[in-house]
C-alpha cells in the first residue's frame, strides 16, 4: 500500500456515481446485501463520505479500484457525485491494491486470504514477495496461506461448511493426498482439535526395533538423537509435507532415512539426499 504522502499527491475529482463501476480486475468476493450495507449507510448519512474512492480511467470508462462498498452505499442513499482519487495503474496493480485495501480494512478470513493471494500470483504473474509486501506480511506467512489451497474443491467446501480452523487445514495437508478425504471426514465426525487432526494425518513414525541381543545396540545411547529427529520429522509433516522415515541399524551406524514425495507428482515417493548417519 502507498503511504499518505503518495495519496495526498493524487488528483481528487468529484465524479457522477452513475459513471462509476467496479473494476473488473478486482478479485472481488460476493457483493454485500443492502442489510449488510446499512451500518455504512448510517455512517455516511450522519458524517458524510469521509474517505474518497480510488478509481482509474480505462477505455471502458471510470472503474473503482477501492471503495466499492462506499459506492454501493452512496447509491442506496441517492448521492449523485462522489469524491475520487484518480490513479494510473495496470490490471495487476488494480487487483493487488484492491485486495490490499480490503485486507487492511476488513481482516478477511484465512480462506479468502489464501484463495485470493493465490489467484493474484497465478493470474497476474505477480511475485509472491510483492504481494506479501503490499499486504504488510512476511513472505513466509504468505507462503503458508497459499499452501492452504492445496486441498481439493470438495475438501475446501466440506472444511468450510464444518467451520474448521486454519490449524485444522494445515494439519490436514500433512496427510498423503489420497488419504485426506478420509482424514477430513474423521475430523468432522469426531470434532477433533488441530493437534488431534495432525496426529491422525501424520502419525509419529514407529519406534525402531531393538537390535539382536548378540551385539550391543546403538539405540540406547542414541535415543535422544532419534527423538530429536522424530520431532523434526513431525514438524515437517505439520507444514504440509507428508514425509516418512525409516531407521536401520548396522554394525557401525544407525541409518535414519527421510523420504519426501515429489511436489505435484503421482510417482512413488523417493529418498531425497543421502542417509543421515550417526556414527559411534
Amino acid at each position: 500500500m502507498r503511504n499518505i504522502a503518495y495519496w495526498g499527491r493524487l488528483p481528487l475529482r468529484r465524479l457522477p456515481l452513475q459513471r462509476l463501476l467496479p473494476d473488473p480486475a478486482r478479485l472481488a468476493g460476493q457483493d454485500p446485501s443492502p442489510a449488510e450495507l446499512q451500518p455504512l449507510c448510517d455512517s455516511i448519512r450522519a458524517a458524510g463520505l469521509l474517505e474518497p474512492l480510488v478509481v482509474r480511467k480505462t477505455p471502458a470508462g471510470w472503474r473503482i479500484v477501492a471503495g466499492v462498498r462506499r459506492w454501493q452505499a452512496a447509491g442506496l442513499l441517492g448521492i449523485a457525485r462522489l469524491p475520487c482519487l484518480v490513479i494510473r495503474t495496470t490490471d495487476a496493480g488494480a487487483a493487488l491494491l484492491a485486495f490490499a485495501h480490503n485486507f487492511r480494512r476488513t481482516a478477511p478470513d484465512f480462506w479468502e486470504v489464501a484463495e485470493t493471494t493465490d489467484r493474484l500470483v497465478r493470474r497476474y504473474a505477480l511475485a509472491p514477495e510483492d504481494v506479501a509486501r503490499s499486504l504488510g506480511i512476511a513472505p513466509s506467512v504468505l507462503a503458508e496461506k497459499r499452501a492452504l489451497t492445496g486441498l481439493t474443491g470438495w475438501q475446501r467446501d466440506r472444511a468450510r461448511a464444518a467451520g474448521l480452523a486454519e490449524g485444522h487445514v494445515r494439519a490436514l495437508l500433512a496427510a498423503p493426498p489420497d488419504k485426506r478425504d478420509d482424514v477430513l471426514l474423521q475430523v468432522i465426525a469426531g470434532r477433533l482439535t488441530p493437534a488431534q487432526t495432525l496426529a491422525l494425518a501424520c502419525p509419529a513414525p514407529p519406534a525402531a526395533e531393538k537390535a539382536a541381543p548378540c551385539r550391543k545396540s546403538l539405540l540406547g545411547d542414541l535415543r535422544p538423537c532419534l527423538n530429536s529427529l522424530d520431532r523434526t520429522l513431525h514438524t515437517i509433516c505439520g507444514a504440509g509435507v507428508p514425509a516418512t522415515a525409516r531407521v536401520e541399524e548396522t554394525e557401525a551406524a544407525l541409518l535414519y532415512t527421510v523420504v519426501l514425495p515429489k511436489p505435484h507428482s503421482r510417482e512413488p515417493a523417493v529418498a531425497v539426499g543421502e542417509n543421515l548417519k550417526l556414527f559411534v
